[in-house]
């Protein structure tokens, strides 16, 4: 009896599988992405899928989110009472590069050529001297991301970038990030520490430049 208890319920799991999806409904559709709602257009073309079954209703989702060309990744969930949930994570158009400011290279979320156009609203990064660019381009869009600063220059120096205050920092041509960002965050915190103004060093100078390049930072 016991085993034919169990042989039941693994029918009735199985049927229930197979039939219960053709039965519930999507009532509402939800979309995300890893900096927040997915854009009007993708939203747009989910609704298709509201009064679907939930079996035809994440087919058609994922065909659409399949022809996406930003969407890189997907999941969709099905909440009760009819909610499917859908969260995606997309290429976006961050940061641009140029050699004379005639003609701008945009690249994305990964750091991967998307198109080249006349004119952009994108971070600039200046292109003096090509060599390690693609950790530049890197580099250059977490400083938009943490600071918010919209211009860098590659030279042969490194990379070069000027904080609120006229304060030019100089990055490696290569490295770790993480370990740069740090060390400017750990700098500025100090130097905002000893004094009101954070154009202050230690020794009550100004500074003008902050230099990364070396095992330890170094203040001109």
């Amino acid at each position: 009896m016991k085993k034919i208890g169990i042989l039941l319920a693994i029918a009735a799991l199985v049927v229930g599988a197979v039939f219960v999806p053709r039965f519930l409904v999507i009532r509402t559709v939800g979309c995300s992405n890893q900096f927040g709602l997915c854009d009007a257009e993708l939203k747009s073309n989910l609704e298709d899928v509201r009064g679907m079954s939930l079996l035809d209703g994440e087919r058609k989702a994922r065909e659409i989110l399949s022809q996406d060309p930003q969407v890189v990744n997907s999941a969709v969930t099905y909440l009760v009472p009819g909610s499917l949930e859908i969260k995606t994570i997309v290429k976006k158009p961050e940061v641009a590069t140029t050699l004379d400011g005639t003609e701008y290279f945009i690249y994305d979320t990964f750091n991967e050529f998307v198109e080249r156009t006349p004119q952009t609203e994108l971070p600039i990064l200046i292109i003096e001297d090509n060599r390690e660019e693609p950790f530049a381009r890197e580099l250059f869009r977490a400083l938009f991301r943490y600071y918010g600063l919209r211009e860098g220059r590659l030279t042969h120096q490194g990379l070069e970038v000027q904080l609120d205050g006229g304060v030019l920092v100089i990055f490696p041509k290569n490295g770790d990030i993480d370990i740069l960002l740090g060390s400017l965050s750990i700098v500025l915190s100090r130097l905002n520490t000893l004094s009101e103004n954070p154009t202050m060093n230690s020794t009550g100078r100004n500074f003008r430049e902050l230099d990364l390049r070396f095992s330890r930072p170094v203040l001109r």
